[in-house]
C-alpha cells in the first residue's frame, strides 16, 4: 500500500511516466498477492495435500433438499 502511494505521488508531480507507473503498479500488485497467499491456512496449501486429495475434495459438497 505504501509503495502504491509513493508511486502515485511520484506520478502526480511528473517524476514517473504513465507507462512506467502502470508497470510498477503491476509489480506492486504481484508482490501484494504473493504476500497475501502466504497467509493461507495450511489445510488450503496444495503442497501439504496427499496425492489422493485435491483442492476440490476440500470443498463442501451441496446437500440435496429433503423431499
Amino acid at each position: 500500500m505504501g509503495l502504491s502511494l509513493i508511486g502515485m505521488a511520484a506520478a502526480e508531480v511528473g517524476l514517473l511516466p504513465p507507462a512506467v507507473g502502470a508497470l510498477a503498479q503491476e509489480a506492486i500488485d504481484i508482490v501484494a498477492i504473493a504476500l497475501a497467499l502466504r497467509a493461507l491456512p495450511p489445510i488450503l496449501r496444495l503442497h501439504n495435500m496427499k496425492e489422493e486429495e485435491s483442492a476440490f475434495s476440500l470443498m463442501p459438497t451441496a446437500v440435496p433438499p429433503a423431499t
